[in-house]
């Protein structure tokens, strides 16, 4: 779910569907279906998300249809009185938008994307994918952060590669700009979703999943990252019912 106000005030978003599919929205203690209209017959809700490219924070969700030359992928975005089709190719069968942030060089779309059967990395811009680094992550799967600690926003890789550049990591890593560095305490990681939280103490990393370390036990559920480590957060570590996180 996600957090967005659509003109009537901030409410918690959220997809769910197969066939019709809809958006809904929490408020005043209770779900009730959201902004209408999105694309059809026989749409599959696969996300829901906030992006921001330079025009403030808007909501998109990602979906599948049945058209004429088979399952077709699309994206809409409210406009503040309907849905509108936009970016052939942002969501694909081989990519997906992950957030938006601006990390030195204007807001942006970042995202994963399938090259050569492993995940990459790739910055969206308004028509194709543009891969970040010159080969792809050697693994499976691939979560994307924008962590900002005050001193501008980073774009931060997870997953389960092992190599990067030929050399043995530990599944993640920070975009320099030109290529990707390796940071952590980590062997391993399978990231599920990251989120900033300021509890008083400055912007902390956050995420939830599970991380493998080379000589100490994985730690499964809520973690936090303070710049050189990962540790359990808020006494959920080893918890793994977590599904979804927001603010």
């Amino acid at each position: 779910g996600e957090v967005f106000d659509d003109g009537s005030g901030p409410a918690l978003f959220a997809v769910w569907g197969w066939g019709s599919g809809s958006v809904w929205r929490w408020r005043s203690g209770q779900w009730g279906q959201g902004v209408t209209g999105l694309p059809s017959p026989w749409v599959v809700l696969a996300g829901l998300k906030i992006f921001d490219v330079g025009d403030g924070p808007r909501l998109y969700v990602m979906g599948l249809r049945s058209g004429p030359l088979g399952i077709e992928h699309w994206t809409a975005r409210w406009n503040g009185s309907m849905w509108e089709l936009v970016w052939p190719g942002l969501f694909s069968a081989d990519a997906v938008p992950m957030i938006s942030a601006d990390i030195g060089d204007g807001p942006s779309i970042y995202g994963v994307t399938v090259v050569q059967g492993f995940t990459a990395a790739a910055r969206w811009n308004g028509g194709a994918w543009e891969q970040l680094g010159a080969e792809p992550f050697y693994g499976y799967h691939l979560t994307l952060a924008a962590f900002d600690d005050g001193a501008g926003a980073r774009l931060l890789a997870a997953g389960n590669f092992q190599v990067l550049h030929g050399e043995p990591v530990g599944g993640f890593a920070e975009w320099e700009g030109s290529r990707w560095v390796a940071i952590g305490n980590s062997s391993w990681m399978d990231a599920r979703q990251f989120i900033t939280f300021d509890s008083g103490a400055g912007p902390t990393l956050y995420m939830y999943g599970t991380v493998g370390f080379q000589s100490a036990p994985q730690i499964v559920g809520l973690l936090k990252f303070d710049g050189q480590a990962w540790t359990p957060a808020g006494g959920l570590g080893g918890f793994s019912g977590i599904n979804d996180m927001t603010l």
